[in-house]
């Protein structure tokens, strides 16, 4: 099951560089997916 948090996006620049007319600039996020493969499991002996 995915738990479901609430973002809290902001349009604010919030970058340690100026903000530049010359770029275009987004702002994007990422949400991680676990699905436990790749986990380390015990062997079994």
């Amino acid at each position: 099951m995915i738990k479901k948090e609430e973002l809290r996006l902001t349009q604010e620049w919030d970058k340690t560089f100026p903000k530049s007319d010359k770029v275009d600039h987004s702002k994007v996020t990422f949400v991680e997916i676990n699905t436990g493969v790749g986990q380390d499991i015990p062997e079994e002996r």
